[in-house]
C-alpha cells in the first residue's frame, strides 16, 4: 500500500533529483514539513522513494505513508510527517532511486514545545490604557508574558479598531486575558513572529451594522459598505504563532445567510500570509443570534500565500454556528494539516477550495449536525471553485462526515486522496468519484449504516459490530485501521 500511495503522489511522473539535494525540515508541534528542492521530472518508472523516520533513542524506523508530492514548476518534492509527539527529537531518512542510482538523504529535527523561558511577566488590570499596543519584543532566551489580575477585563470599547495590537514584535505571550470590545477586532497581530496567545476569553468585538434585505441582505456600516471579517483574533504577515485554548465567542454583529448573498460578517479567527501557525484546542462558538461568517476565515483564498499559507497545524478545536464554512483552508495549503477537530452547525464544514500550492491534509475530524441559520447544508468537504494550483493535492483520511448534506465533489484540477472516511447520510456522496483526480480506498459510503454508538447524543464512535471496523487501508501506520474519525475503542469524543 505504501508504494502504491507514493506512486500516486508523484503527480507528473518520476523525479530526477539533482546530486547534493538538501532537505529542509520545518517541525511543528505534532507534525513536520519536508522539502527537497532541486528536482527534475523524468519518467515515472525511474523513481522509487521511501521516507522513514524514528523517534530519538529508538532503533526501529517507521515508514511515512504521507509521502512527497512533486511540483515541477518549483522543482521540489514536499510533504509531511504526521502524528508526532510534541517536544521530541526525530531522525529522518529519505531513500530514492533515480536514473543515476540509489541515494539517501538524512536529517534530524525536534518538534516544537509550548514550554519557553520567561524573562518578564507583566500583570495587567482594569487601569491598563486601551487600546493596548505591544511594541516590546522578548528573545528566544527570555519571552515577555502578559497576564492579568483576576477578575479584570480589557475593554476596547466600540470606537477603537481593536482592544490589543501586536505589531513587529517577537517572543511575546498573551495568557489568561479577558478581552472585550474592539470596533473590529479583539486581538490584532501583524508582522510578528514567535507569538503565543493562550487561554484568553475574547468576545464583544466587531460592528453591528444595518441589515439591508432591500440590497443583498448583508449588514452595512455608516459609510454604506458591507461589514465583513471583523475577528476575535486577526493575524497577518506573521510566522510561528500559537493560538491555544482560547474561548472566542459572541461577536457584537452577525452574518447574513446564503439566502441573500455570500455571507459577510464576523469570524472567530481571521488570518492571512502566515507560516507555521498552530491553532489548537480552541472553542470558536457563535450562536443562532450571532452567527459567524466562517468560524475561521482566511485572506487570499486563491493566493499562493493566502490563508494558512504554509506549515500549519489546526487540531483539537470546536467550531459551531456559521453561515458559511466552519473553517477555510483556502489559499496556499502548502503542508497545511487540519486534524482532530469537531465541526458543527455550518453550511459547509472544511473548505479546501483554492489549493494553490499544496499538499494539504484533512484527517481524523468529525463533521456532523450541520446547518446554517435556515437549516441549509452543502458540502462537508468544500471543493467548489474552478481555481487551484496546477498540481494541487489534498489527503482526506479517517474523517467522519455524518448527517444531512453533501459529502464532497471531485474536480478535474484538484487531486483528492480519500482513504478510510465515513460518509453517512442520504445525500452524503463523493460526487464525480469516477474522475482520475480521485483516489479512493477504505471508505464507508452512504449505502451502509456505520452503526455509531449514540449519534443523537453526539457520540460518533463505532459500535462493536460496526462495518467500519478494520475497514481501512494503511495510511498512518495501522495495518487495518477503522474507518472514520475514531480509531479503536479508547478514542475520545472529539475534541
Amino acid at each position: 500500500m505504501k508504494n502504491k500511495i507514493i506512486t500516486l503522489l508523484l503527480l507528473t511522473g518520476t523525479l530526477f533529483c539533482a546530486a547534493g539535494g538538501k532537505l529542509e525540515l520545518v517541525p511543528g508541534y505534532e507534525v513536520c514539513s519536508i522539502y527537497l528542492p532541486g528536482c527534475e521530472a523524468e519518467t515515472e518508472a525511474e523513481l522509487q522513494a521511501v521516507l522513514k523516520y524514528r523517534r530519538e533513542g529508538e532503533t526501529q524506523w517507521k515508514t511515512a505513508a504521507d509521502a512527497l508530492v512533486y511540483l515541477p514548476k518549483e522543482k521540489e518534492l514536499r510533504g509531511s510527517i504526521l502524528e508526532l509527539a510534541e517536544g521530541t527529537g526525530y531522525q529522518i531518512q529519505l531513500e530514492y532511486r533515480d536514473r543515476d542510482g540509489k541515494k539517501t538523504l538524512s536529517g534530524q529535527f525536534r518538534t516544537r514545545t509550548l514550554k519557553v523561558s520567561i524573562a518578564k511577566t507583566i500583570v495587567l488590570d482594569e487601569k491598563t490604557p486601551m487600546p493596548m499596543r505591544i511594541s516590546r519584543s522578548g528573545s528566544p532566551e527570555g519571552w515577555i508574558r502578559y497576564t492579568m489580575k483576576p477578575g479584570a477585563v480589557l475593554d476596547g470599547g466600540e470606537r477603537r479598531e481593536f482592544a490589543i495590537f501586536l505589531d513587529k514584535v517577537s517572543h511575546v505571550i498573551l495568557e489568561g486575558l479577558t478581552v472585550r470590545g474592539g470596533r473590529r477586532h479583539g486581538i490584532n497581530v501583524e508582522n510578528c513572529r514567535e507569538i503565543q496567545i493562550l487561554n484568553c476569553d475574547v468576545s464583544g468585538f466587531g460592528r453591528i451594522g444595518e441589515h439591508r434585505p432591500d440590497l443583498n441582505g448583508m449588514y452595512y456600516n455608516e459609510n454604506g459598505k458591507p461589514i465583513d471579517q471583523d475577528a476575535g483574533i486577526r493575524i497577518r504577515n506573521t510566522r510561528a504563532i500559537l493560538v491555544e485554548r482560547n474561548y472566542v465567542h459572541d461577536p457584537r454583529g452577525t452574518a447574513n445567510s446564503w439566502f441573500y448573498a455570500h455571507p459577510a460578517g464576523p469570524n472567530g479567527l481571521n488570518l492571512g500570509n502566515v507560516r507555521e501557525a498552530a491553532i489548537r484546542y480552541n472553542d470558536f462558538i457563535g450562536s443562532d443570534a450571532r452567527r459567524w461568517n466562517d468560524a475561521v476565515e482566511g485572506w487570499g483564498n486563491f493566493h499562493p500565500r493566502g490563508g494558512f499559507n504554509q506549515d500549519a497545524e489546526i487540531y483539537g478545536n470546536f467550531m459551531i454556528f456559521c453561515n458559511d464554512d466552519n473553517i477555510e483552508l483556502d489559499g496556499g495549503q502548502q503542508n497545511v494539516r487540519c486534524f482532530g477537530n469537531r465541526f458543527e452547525g455550518a453550511l459547509c464544514g472544511v473548505s479546501i477550495q483554492g489549493c494553490m500550492t499544496g499538499p494539504s491534509y484533512v484527517y481524523n475530524n468529525l463533521v456532523s449536525d450541520m446547518g446554517d441559520e435556515r437549516g441549509e447544508v452543502n458540502l462537508f468537504l468544500k471543493t467548489a471553485s474552478p481555481r487551484s494550483g496546477k498540481f494541487a493535492a489534498s489527503y482526506i483520511f479517517g474523517n467522519t462526515f455524518s448527517g444531512p448534506g453533501r459529502g464532497t465533489d471531485v474536480l478535474k484540477h484538484h487531486k483528492l486522496f480519500l482513504y478510510n472516511n465515513i460518509f453517512d447520510g442520504r445525500a452524503n456522496l463523493v460526487e464525480h468519484a469516477e474522475l482520475p483526480s480521485a483516489v479512493m480506498e477504505g471508505n464507508l459510503l452512504n449505502d451502509t449504516d456505520p452503526q455509531f454508538r449514540n449519534p443523537s447524543a453526539g457520540d460518533y464512535r463505532l459500535s462493536p459490530d460496526s462495518p467500519a471496523r478494520k475497514r481501512g487501508v494503511p495510511v498512518a501506520g495501522d495495518e487495518n485501521p477503522d474507518a472514520g474519525a475514531f480509531g479503536g475503542d479508547g478514542a475520545p469524543a472529539l475534541p
